[in-house]
């Protein structure tokens, strides 16, 4: 935790170690997130500056007081069908900026979506993980970073070229949890069994029809 002292915010420092991938990809991954720091939108918690130290990947974000949106169900409860509407519109316009900019999000849930509950907005955080190289490089630690409750089968299965369509899969998992209170896949407490279960499902179809625009 920090303060911005020219912006007036609190601010989150995050330090990521980057000392098991080569020399390159420690340049390459600085580049990249230099480009995820350009990105700027009211539903996205982006990276105001960055920098390589030593064998660490240094970036600051915003802090947000209320937390993540699965904090804020877990101490709140169930939330009326006009405020899911309200949070999942802006989740929306925030992965359609992602889009724009033709950045695929990929691990999209309701633990990565921030909630500010005093202005009652959400942002999506933990930006870093739609980086090409982050999610190649730390992909391999056993969901250690990543967390496949809500990821897309082909993005699991490492099928396919990835689409828009891949956090729209995951954008409906955060709907699910947003309205049941459960994470996907809660019965299930090994990763590796989470993987499987939706490789199986990868041909189901589950249509929920709440009116959201």
């Amino acid at each position: 935790m920090g303060f911005d002292h020219d912006r007036g915010r609190d601010i989150i420092w995050n330090i990521i170690d980057i000392s098991n991938i080569t020399e390159t990809n420690k340049e390459n991954l600085l580049i990249e997130f230099e480009k995820l720091k350009l990105l700027h939108h009211d539903n996205i918690n982006g990276i105001s500056d960055v920098w390589k130290r030593n064998s660490e990947l240094v970036f600051i974000t915003d802090s947000f007081v209320g937390g993540s949106i699965r904090q804020h169900l877990a101490k709140i409860g169930a939330q009326k069908l006009k405020i899911i509407k309200l949070w999942f519109n802006m989740i929306l316009k925030g992965l359609e900026y992602l889009h724009s900019n033709n950045i695929i999000f990929r691990d999209l849930n309701c633990g990565r979506i921030l909630y500010n509950n005093t202005l009652s907005i959400t942002s999506i955080g933990d930006i870093f993980v739609s980086s090409d190289l982050f999610y190649k490089s730390f992909n391999e630690l056993e969901y250690e970073t990543f967390q496949p409750n809500c990821m897309s089968p082909e993005i699991i299965n490492n099928t396919g070229k990835l689409t828009e369509k891949s956090d729209i899969y995951s954008l409906g998992m955060v709907l699910l949890e947003m309205i049941t209170l459960e994470k996907p896949y809660s019965e299930i407490n090994d990763p590796n069994e989470v993987i499987k279960n939706v490789s199986v499902h990868i041909n189901c179809l589950i249509v929920i029809n709440v009116n959201l625009c």
